[in-house]
């Protein structure tokens, strides 16, 4: 399904092309390895060993005990995978359950000893159906969605305000907040970078954390992308280095963010002629 995209089979290819890159996998925490002290993955955990159990005594098909090995694996070296190892140890999971179960002489407990009437059920998808089509009949306005307790949306505003649509935008911002101005600004598309690596390539990145963090080279960087306003956050250095500047001037700043503007050189001809 995912081979229908506009953007055809490079999307795949960029994404293979970021999951061989150092950079990129040491950017991104959800690349790193589960920590045996995160409690949030102690349930991967104990499926672990369920899974193999079930797998092993029941015997199961080879292919699910390959990719119950495969993804388990790639689950301890990433937790991006962690849920695709929930759905490939499902069956050896169901399996310890019921070796369990059977040892502890709990089956009667779960066997169905009297036929159940069970077209009451049949009412939960059809209920869903037509909530489905209601919803679709009559969207909810999803506008009035409250994204500022983790998004600068006055900051965004202001820095965005009376900008146009282009291939790079002059803005420049974190990716952090490329969703929040991709919802604020559309249809114009203005966002810089977001958070699709496998769209925005490693050597975008790249650049937003020289310009962010004031890397050697830096402004350079900077100027290739010909920026002409910055949303940022007031606790990096870039931002520190332009409330300096005598070449940026303040638009707005609160808790969250900061917006700058490039102050741009009066034209000889605007000069009045009758001052000294």
């Amino acid at each position: 399904a995912t081979a229908i995209n506009p953007y055809g089979f490079d999307l795949h290819r960029s994404a293979i092309e970021l999951g061989r890159s150092s950079f990129f996998m040491n950017l991104n925490i959800e690349w790193k390895a589960p920590t045996p002290l995160g409690a949030q993955f102690w349930p991967m955990y104990i499926a672990l060993v369920a899974g193999l159990y079930g797998s092993y005594r029941v015997k199961g098909s080879a292919f699910d005990g390959l990719k119950a090995i495969v993804f388990s694996v790639l689950a301890l070296k990433a937790g991006r995978f962690v849920p695709f190892f929930g759905i490939a140890a499902f069956p050896g999971i169901v399996s310890a359950l019921q070796v369990v179960l059977e040892r502890l002489n709990l089956e009667r407990f779960f066997s169905n000893r009297s036929v159940m009437d069970t077209s009451p059920l049949k009412l939960i998808p059809t209920a869903l159906m037509g909530l489905v089509m209601v919803l679709v009949v009559f969207p909810p306005d999803v506008s009035r969605l409250d994204l500022s307790k983790h998004h600068p949306l006055d900051a965004i505003d202001v820095a965005f305000k009376d900008v146009t649509a282009t291939d790079h935008p002059p803005v420049f911002h974190t990716p952090d907040w490329g969703g929040a101005i991709i919802w604020s600004t559309y249809p114009k598309r203005l966002a810089w970078i977001d958070d699709r690596n496998e769209l925005n390539g490693e050597q975008k990145y790249r650049d937003f954390l020289a310009i962010e963090n004031l890397a050697p080279g830096w402004q350079t960087i900077f100027d290739k992308w010909g920026f002409e306003r910055v949303l940022t956050r007031p606790s990096v250095p870039l931002a520190s280095h332009l409330s300096d500047s005598s070449a940026w001037r303040k638009l707005f700043e609160d808790k969250q963010a900061m917006v700058f503007e490039k102050v741009r050189p009066i034209s000889p001809d605007r000069v009045d002629s009758t001052q000294p």
